[in-house]
């Protein structure tokens, strides 16, 4: 008799400690912007880290870096692929810069759209070295060096793979 009793309770628990866990954690998340014109409107003469703390939260990987910097990535969330890195000097922790690697289904994944954010500015085009002798890279970069800009798309499909260095003028 005493085992029926407890049956119910045996199986509900678990359950019921599952669901104000999720709870919980799901109330303690705030939700951050991180959609390219967020990323966009952060000034690297300004921005500190507690700036890009405020404005994109807390990053999801950070690393040292040589030369005194500091580099933090944010992941896209659904595929866990880096969507924007930020660099920091160490000292003084100013943004050096933020590059953003957009996904295929975004406007910024086509090189003319990235141009167009970028109407004043002239690119000199590169290929990217051979670093291994067994594989031609497939990449191109379009450089703005007055600006610290760089695109790196695919020579393909035209598609961006990454692109920043300093953030575009908002």
């Amino acid at each position: 008799m005493i085992e029926h009793k407890l049956f119910p309770f045996v199986f509900l628990f678990p359950a019921v400690i599952a669901c104000s866990t999720a709870a919980d954690s799901v109330r303690d998340i705030k939700s951050y912007d991180h959609s390219f014109q967020t990323v966009r409107s952060l000034s690297p003469e300004t921005a500190k880290e507690s700036d890009i703390l405020e404005v994109l939260g807390p990053p999801d990987l950070k690393a040292d870096l040589k030369d005194q910097r500091h580099g933090w990535l944010y992941l896209d969330k659904l595929k866990q692929t880096t969507h924007a890195s930020v660099i920091f000097c160490k000292k003084g922790g100013s943004l050096e810069s933020i590059n953003w690697f957009p996904q295929p289904d975004e406007d910024e994944s086509s090189i003319a759209n990235v141009k167009k954010l970028f109407p004043n500015l002239a690119f000199t085009e590169k290929e990217l070295p051979w670093k291994n002798p067994h594989y031609n890279p497939d990449k191109y970069v379009l450089e703005n060096t007055a600006n610290g800009i760089r695109i790196v798309h695919n020579k393909k499909n035209v598609e961006v793979i990454t692109f920043g260095g300093r953030p575009p003028p908002g």
